[in-house]
């Protein structure tokens, strides 16, 4: 059996010449890498849309210092902030679903 896998790797050795070796190894590198950097794209991707937006400091009193999304209680209404424009956020009543 083991003599058997000698010849056949010894075989394949003698076929393949050090360019092909090397074309073959270039294409593998090259699809790793590609696999690889697709892989970090989705990573960044998701971790992006996962990172709440803040509102900022011109956002309404009821919203200051929350996120986007955030539960929130403006004249005793509940609500959720909402963006009104860039880093100003608005507290919207919260509508039953």
């Amino acid at each position: 059996m083991f003599e058997r896998v000698g010849q056949l790797a010894e075989q394949a050795a003698t076929n393949l010449s050090r360019r092909d070796f090397l074309a073959r190894l270039s294409q593998a590198a090259a699809g790793a890498a590609g696999a690889l950097g697709g892989l970090l794209l989705t990573l960044a991707d998701a971790q992006a849309a996962r990172k709440p937006k803040a509102c900022g400091a011109s956002s309404a009193a009821a919203c200051q210092g929350l996120n986007v999304g955030d539960p929130c209680i403006d004249a005793g209404i509940d609500g959720r902030c909402v963006e009104a424009r860039p880093k100003a956020c608005g507290c919207v009543q919260s509508f039953p679903k």
